[in-house]
């Protein structure tokens, strides 16, 4: 079983705008209410391949129990822990031309959900995988992932996808996999990322500090893995953009889905596995929400092969 953690889940409110006017009354042409947070985007795109996933993580207020009830629906839901306070956030997702996110914070986390949390992933078994995603809400601080990752049996397959201080107290525990994008490994080195050789750098950092695989997403460029026995790097195909939301959490589930599905040594799954996850990401760039089997499978057909760096 494949499961997502999402500290700081959400209801994505997508308002499609005739026209973009500050300051006066708009009418808006469609709008779509849908569950959010990118371990959640990971299980959407995992459950519509017929992978067995579930989404785990906090729920506050009516907000929590419809993220939860509309994850059921789909049969990838649970566990969500109740927080005492707040309510699970919704953010709002403007598109009229260009993107434009209003992401609320999400509500505290207490002891109790924390710690059951923390009791949930001690006893996972060790052929589960579990991927740690997203931001960590108040008061949980950056060490919240490495304090998980601890929790897990060994064996366990753990990948996490977050930025900053957060994945530099990750690598010491030796996550299966990262996958910081163009902007997060930037920051996190203090220095631009502006070419596919500045992108394999800062990528062979995080090999060094404990990462057994690195996965950089490069947006409408592809992406590059690396790992201890190899690196490569692969464009992303033509595609119409219609929303970018998801798309870098896509490109992880689909990276776990081709490595899980392919046959052979690691040397062999590591390049299919890139190739499965630059296909799914570039899917739901051209999708709203979530791409379903039938776009991922339809662009995986119009993606290339991964080049062998070394």
């Amino acid at each position: 079983m494949i499961y997502t953690v999402t500290l700081n889940p959400a209801l994505d409110y997508i308002v499609h705008t005739v026209a973009r006017h500050p300051g006066m009354v708009q009418r808006a042409v469609s709008a779509k209410l849908l569950p959010a947070g990118k371990g959640l985007n990971v299980s959407l795109l995992l459950h519509g391949l017929g992978c067995p996933t579930r989404a785990a993580g906090f729920k506050a207020g009516w907000t929590g129990e419809a993220v939860e009830s509309s994850l059921r629906a789909m049969g990838c839901a649970g566990p969500f822990f109740p927080l005492q306070e707040g309510m699970t956030r919704i953010n709002v997702k403007l598109r009229h031309g260009q993107e434009t996110d209003i992401n609320l914070p999400g509500p505290p986390v207490d002891k109790t959900a924390w710690a059951d949390l923390c009791a949930w992933a001690a006893a996972l078994p060790p052929e589960d995988t579990v991927v740690f995603s997203g931001s960590v809400p108040p008061p949980l601080g950056s060490e919240a992932y490495a304090v998980l990752l601890a929790c897990l049996q060994p064996g366990v397959r753990a990948l996490v996808d977050t930025a900053g201080e957060g994945l530099l107290q990750a690598l010491p525990l030796r996550p299966f996999l990262v996958k910081p994008n163009r902007e997060e490994l930037a920051d996190l080195w203090g220095r631009p990322v502006r070419t596919p050789e500045d992108a394999i750098a800062g990528g062979k950092e995080l090999l060094d500090n404990g990462a057994q695989n690195v996965l950089v997403s490069l947006g409408s460029e592809g992406a590059i893995l690396l790992s201890p026995r190899g690196g490569w790097r692969l464009a992303a195909p033509c595609v119409q953009v219609q929303n970018t939301v998801g798309a870098g959490d896509s490109m992880l589930a689909g990276f776990l889905y081709g490595y899980d599905t392919t046959p052979g040594s690691r040397e062999e799954k590591l390049p299919a596995a890139l190739r499965f996850g630059v296909a799914a990401g570039s899917a739901t760039a051209a999708c709203e929400g979530i791409a379903g089997k039938d776009a991922v499978l339809a662009t995986l057909a119009r993606t290339g092969q991964p080049e062998r760096l070394w």
